[in-house]
């Protein structure tokens, strides 16, 4: 996968976490035809979770870390940014965002997450997601290189692993090739 290709699922990805919506069986009656009442429902319900702002937070973001992990990439910041901008708006995503949230939640449902989000609570657990976030990537951070000296031991012992399947698939190689070699030399003998 290109790296561009990895920024861009990153940005979709990113995308649907950053929702903050947690995912129900959907109702037929979503799915089949939507009412006004859930196009409605499900347009506040991304007001109030902010997903236009998440979203051009979350490619800025990707951007960055994509340049920072890749930085031959640098000089292509400004096209790939334009690219994002431009496919990946808030209007291009929002009648996608809206169909998911409507076969995810019924109309009611988002009423109620709405209110919710209105709520101190959700203002508080809305203020709270992205500071938790990076809190929790850091935690994963720490947890990984406190065990690094074991990724690598695991990566090295593979590294041979395959090295030895290869070597042996090698040696199976030559021998099937010395015995076809064998052979023509016969046929080659018995045709004179």
């Amino acid at each position: 996968m290109s790296r561009f290709s990895l920024i861009i699922s990153g940005v979709f990805l990113s995308a649907a976490l950053s929702s903050q919506v947690v995912a129900n069986q959907a109702t037929s009656a979503a799915i089949e035809s939507p009412s006004n009442k859930a196009i409605s429902a499900a347009d506040q319900l991304m007001e109030v979770t902010g997903v236009n702002s998440s979203l051009k937070s979350i490619g800025s973001d990707m951007l960055m870390a994509q340049l920072q992990a890749n930085p031959s990439m640098k000089p292509y910041k400004q096209v790939i940014q334009g690219f994002v901008e431009k496919h990946l708006a808030f209007e291009h995503i929002q009648p996608k965002l809206r169909q998911l949230y409507m076969e995810t939640f019924s109309a009611e449902e988002m009423a109620q997450l709405v209110a919710f989000h209105q709520s101190p609570l959700g203002q508080k657990a809305k203020a709270s997601m992205q500071t938790l976030r990076i809190k929790g990537a850091q935690i994963g951070a720490e947890l990984v290189q406190a065990n690094l000296p074991e990724l690598q031991a695991l990566i090295k012992a593979e590294a041979a692993r395959i090295e030895g399947q290869q070597a042996h698939s090698n040696k199976i190689t030559d021998a099937i090739q010395s015995e076809m070699d064998n052979i023509n030399k016969v046929n080659k003998a018995a045709k004179k």
